[in-house]
């Protein structure tokens, strides 16, 4: 019996298009299910759709009409749209990249075809010749109408209850309208089966109407609850009980002097339909409260009871709450039964069959396919709930097999009817068997009772068979010796346990001829045992030099004329076939059709890489490639896209060309596959082990690489590569580059590095590209190390990045020209003797630092966290630390600004001098942050020169240095300082509050407001006496001196929190004294502008909380 596939379509639909000698996407039938389900399902369309994709099984990407190295992947939220053009015929090929929760991806393909053209030229589906349907009100009550083309046509109808076969019977009209009604507070599932086709071999359709009355269960918000306090711009998601249902939902702000009013559910102005998650934004801050409320509306048309409301804050602090959904995390138990038996239990079943769902998900559906002698058909989704009974009532069994929606199969059972009492044919629909080879004949067996069998040979006598003959096996085996020909007659009877005849069976005849083979077709050019991953030819030869031959492709009944070679494209990704069904008319009009189809199987999910397989195959599954770089050669060539790996340990040893879509990865998920590259005896002076050309694009995910040689792992030129989930292990004594590209996109993830060599280290040097580094852990133990070189680079993003260095040599984190860089939650450790160590050396760029730490160990030479020239820098919620060193320079900063804000630069232990912040014809802006210079020959918090400093609420310390400067000012600069507390803690001839290292009178323009200093410091000092009077009076009138020996404990990680009280505490000013804003938060992001409490003077308000 031939399955008819879940898309049919016409091939004159292929003839009017294009040439009808070639076969494509649309013409071949899916071998096994995949975890993907698209809506709607008929790939033909006559007007836009909007196309639905669903999945169980990982997160949803996609691509229309383009590639990776082309475009970046579509996260798909809520459907594709695709419009067509007015009067012409449009392909969608559609790419989907489903992403595991294993980190493996799978590709998928489907192509959607938009026939706008008029009515008259529209070319329908094989389904679509038969009947279509309109759904009429799908609410309290559903109407459905069927339209079929003529009157001859199976309808039936039941609730959770389906009954085989739908005959096909001549009807009275050809319209069929159903109306379901149920019950208020009922929940049912209606089975609608449509039967179509040949009386004698028809298909049969099953559609689900689900009916649920149950009033709504309210929408969830999850872990919001009364009370709680949310961030700025955070977005609160709403989630519905059943999948299908509508939220509306409530949004208030209202001041905390405002009489709070709850929504009421009838106020239609009140409520906002909900698309997408509502981000919360507050006018008033800490004195305003949020409301929320929801409420949902289900299919039905029923409103539930209301969610909420709920009442909060919502404040610009980062310790908020965190919205999450303990419903997410609940796991059920999905069990299933049939007749009360587990799946893998039962195979046979006679009378009935009743399946359970217990336990699932409210979005949890199933469909099954069917099959028996004289019909097939499928499913449509049905709800995972309650139970199914399924009966047989025709003479063959049926065999059933159940689906999740995503294609896993989860039973298979063979249905029979209760009086079945006699063997019936698996394969065959006729007891007259016609075999031109030497075959099995299988059957279905009755239960309960002993079969017996007579059999003979070129025989026309009766059998009889008694209690006495042969006990049937279920299956026989039909021989013949080649050039002979002959015909088996078989009868059966089935017997109870006293030996009582219970039925006999009409005689089946079973001819085979092996004779006269070359009465077939003959099909050359295609190996039909195998599958394909490239294009195949298929020339077909008649028995007898006149004859013609006609073809038809699947279910399509047209007959269609051979006269040349037959092509067939492979489809794009996944495992398909299509069958083709020929036949010879000689010149007397005498017809011979094969008895099977040639089937072209086609196997595009990726070339597949063993290397223990003794061979090297097509790269198919079954017939594996022995080389990975060989895969990597023909990648292109049979246009596939992935490459799995077979073998958990394989060598690399030659450079390969990348010059198309080209992802590597594990074929089964266990642990990650270790790739060793290892370079062959006879090398090039520069070896590349991937060298990406223009428009290549290249991903590795889930491998563990071991790099014993070579010079670059990859070089791109116009190109992307992306490395997912690996562990990279760099030990090769050469001068090595990780990534070495220009004009391209480089992408990690979930990746691990560790370099252990004696040799330099590039890790990724870019010009003119697009940089993506996310969630990485890097070691290094090398000489020499550059981690990210950039030029001309416009979109730098690094993020969880944890880096340790024992280097000892020179390193440099950043070194960057022409670029934009945004860093987040950065951890950089260094340590070991090393020479020089950079962090950021900048020229002509942006870059943006956000909670990240830098911490310096060992005994370097030198360390300089930052060269930057004609740049903008921003810093926040940061911690740069110098534990010990020869000589520190913090930040060079020439023809540009900075922002340093809530972040700390702590060095310690220098033996020569620490210079914090150098600012040369540039800005700085420092808010709430810290310094610290303890223990150093020489320490300078700030060179100014032409410059302009902007500082409020910060915390500057220079402990125990042998010489302590906080300004330095080289020639005219602009200070202004704000509620900052400057720390000093030895006498005064060793500290300069500010020093001008300049002759000129008129070098200096002071605002200092607010400010604390202790009282043990040269306040000014110059080159050159001049009047310092004036400053030194308003300076001593307008900021406080005292001594602060007592209220730090300078040992301590939290040196700069007042240890009692103080009078730091409250001595600040706001922004109406100022004349500045004020930071609003704090060195640890707690809210400084507190209601009735005064504002403290350093980077820590203390004031207004508990210590």
């Amino acid at each position: 019996m031939k399955k008819i596939a879940i898309f049919i379509f016409f091939l004159s639909l292929t003839t009017l298009l294009f040439s009808d000698k070639i076969f494509n996407n649309l013409d071949y039938k899916l071998l096994s299910p995949i975890p993907l389900k698209f809506y709607p399902e008929e790939r033909i369309q006559y007007s836009p759709i909007t196309l639905k994709i669903e999945s169980d099984y990982g997160k949803i990407y996609y691509l229309v009409n383009s590639n990776f190295s082309e475009s970046e992947p579509f996260e798909y939220i809520d459907g594709i749209y695709l419009k067509g053009e007015n009067n012409r015929i449009v392909d969608y090929d559609i790419t989907i990249i489903l992403e595991k929760d294993d980190g493996r991806i799978g590709l998928f393909s489907t192509t959607y075809r938009i026939n706008r053209i008029e009515e008259k030229r529209k070319i329908k589906d094989i389904k679509n010749i038969f009947y279509n349907k309109k759904i009429l009100r799908d609410d309290l009550i559903t109407e459905v109408e069927y339209n079929f083309n003529d009157t001859n046509y199976g309808f039936y109808i039941n609730k959770n209850k389906f009954e085989f076969p739908v005959n096909i019977l001549k009807q009275k009209e050809n319209i069929k309208r159903v109306t379901i009604s149920e019950k208020d507070n009922t929940v049912s599932q209606y089975l609608v089966g449509i039967s179509y086709g040949d009386q004698y071999l028809f298909n049969t359709d099953i559609d689900g109407y689900f009916i649920n009355l149950v009033d709504p269960m309210p929408p969830s918000f999850g872990s919001l609850y009364w009370g709680q306090v949310y961030k700025q711009k955070s977005k609160i998601k709403i989630k519905p009980f059943e999948k299908d249902d509508t939220i509306y939902y409530y949004y208030k702000e209202w001041n905390k002097d405002q009489l709070l009013f709850g929504p009421s559910i009838d106020t239609t102005s009140d409520w906002i339909k909900y698309t997408e998650p509502v981000e919360l934004t507050s006018k008033f801050g800490e004195n305003g409260i949020i409301s929320m409320a929801a409420y949902s509306i289900s299919k039905n048309g029923k409103k539930s009871k209301l969610a909420g409301p709920y009442y909060f804050k919502v404040m610009d602090i980062d310790n908020t709450f965190t919205q999450y959904f303990p419903e997410d995390n609940k796991i059920f138990k999905k069990e299933i039964t049939i007749n009360d038996k587990m799946p893998e239990e039962i195979r046979n079943i006679y009378d009935k069959a009743i399946i359970k769902f217990n336990d699932y998900n409210n979005d949890e559906r199933f469909y099954f396919t069917f099959n028996s002698r004289f019909y097939s058909g499928r499913s449509e989704f049905l709800v995972c709930r309650d139970k199914y009974e399924f009966i047989n009532n025709g003479e063959d069994p049926v065999e059933i097999q159940f689906f999740y929606s995503n294609g896993e199969q989860f039973a298979n059972i063979n249905l029979f009817n209760k009086e079945y009492t006699l063997p019936t044919l698996k394969n065959y629909r006729s007891n007259y068997i016609d075999l031109s080879e030497d075959s099995i004949i299988e059957f279905y067996m009755p239960e309960n009772l002993t079969v017996r069998y007579e059999i003979a040979k070129n025989s026309t006598k009766p059998l009889q068979v008694t209690e006495k003959s042969s006990i049937f096996p279920g299956k026989i085996k039909i021989t013949e010796e080649n050039g002979n020909e002959s015909i088996y007659k078989i009868k059966f009877a089935s017997f109870d346990n006293n030996s009582n005849l219970i039925s006999e069976s009409e005689y089946y005849y079973i001819k085979i001829d092996k004779k006269s083979p070359a009465q077939d077709v003959i099909g050359e050019g295609i190996d039909f045992s195998i599958f394909h991953n490239e294009e195949q030819v298929l020339k077909l030869i008649p028995p007898e030099k006149d004859a013609k031959i006609y073809y038809r492709i699947n279910e399509n009944p047209e007959w269609i004329l051979y006269d040349q070679p037959l092509k067939f494209i492979p489809p794009d990704f996944g495992q398909y076939y299509i069958e083709l069904y020929v036949k010879s008319v000689d010149k007397l009009g005498n017809q011979r059709e094969n008895e099977k189809p040639f089937i072209v199987k086609f196997d595009t999910r990726g070339i597949f890489v063993d290397t223990n397989a003794k061979f090297s195959g097509n790269g198919t599954e079954d017939s594996p490639l022995n080389s990975l770089e060989r895969a990597i050669y023909l990648a292109k060539k049979k246009n596939l896209k992935i490459i799995y790996l077979k073998n958990s340990n394989l060598n690399l040893s030659l450079q390969n060309i990348v010059d198309s879509d080209i992802i590597i990865q594990p074929y089964s998920i266990e642990n990650n596959i270790k790739l060793n590259l290892i370079t062959s005896g006879i090398s090039k002076k520069e070896h590349k082990w991937f060298n990406i050309t223009k428009n290549g694009y290249l991903e590795f995910r889930n491998i563990d690489f071991n790099i014993t040689s070579g010079n670059k792992f990859a070089f791109l030129d116009s190109s992307k590569i992306k490395i997912y989930n690996a562990n990279i292990n760099i030990f090769n004594k050469n001068t090595f580059y990780l990534i070495d590209g220009k004009n391209c996109k480089v992408g990690f993830k979930y990746t691990s590095l560790n370099a252990d060599t004696t040799s330099d280290i590039n890790f990724i040097k870019l010009d003119n590209g697009v940089l993506f580094v996310d969630s990485m852990n890097a070691t290094f133990k090398v000489n020499n190390l550059n981690l990210f070189t950039v030029a001309n680079c416009k979109n730098i993003s690094l993020n969880r990045i944890d880096i340790s260095i024992n280097n000892s040599g020179n390193s440099n984190f950043i070194l960057a020209t022409d670029s934009n860089i945004q860093s987040k939650n950065i951890i950089y450790r260094q340590n070991g003797d090393f020479k020089v160590g950079n962090v950021f050396y900048l020229t002509n760029c942006k870059m943006s630092l956000l909670e990240s730490d830098f911490i310096f160990d060992g005994n370097p030479f030198e360390i300089k966290i930052a060269e930057s020239k004609k740049s903008s820098i921003s810093i926040s919620d940061s911690l740069f630390r110098i534990k010990k060193g020869f000589s520190v320079i913090g930040f060079n900063v020439y023809d540009g600004d900075i922002l340093f804000n809530k972040s700390m630069l702590d060095t310690q232990n220098t033996s020569q001098y620490s210079y914090n912040f150098r600012i040369e014809r540039s800005n700085i802006k420092f808010f709430s942050s810290v310094i610290r210079n303890y223990k150093c020959e020489q320490a300078i918090s700030f060179v100014l020169n032409k410059a302009i400093f902007e500082g409020v609420n910060n915390s500057i310390f220079n402990a125990y240095n042998e010489k302590s400067f906080n300004f330095w000012i080289t020639e005219g600069s602009k200070i202004t300082s704000i509620n900052s507390f400057y720390y000093f803690s030895e006498k005064t001839d060793k500290n300069c509050f500010i020093f001008g290292n300049n002759e000129k009178e008129d070098f200096l323009n002071l605002s200092l407001y607010a400010n604390a200093v202790t009282t043990n410091t040269t306040l000014f000092e110059t080159l050159k006496d001049f009047n310092k009077k004036n400053y030194q009076e308003k300076f001593e009138l307008d900021n406080i001196f005292y001594d602060f020996k007592d209220n730090f404990n300078l040992e301590d990680d939290y040196f700069f929190i007042p240890q009692i009280d103080s009078p730091l505490l409250q001595g600040g000013v706001d922004q109406v004294d100022s004349g500045l804003t004020i930071p609003e938060f704090d060195f640890f992001g707690k809210n400084r502008l507190i209601g009735g409490i005064g504002i403290d003077i350093g980077a820590v308000q203390v004031s207004g909380y508990i210590r």
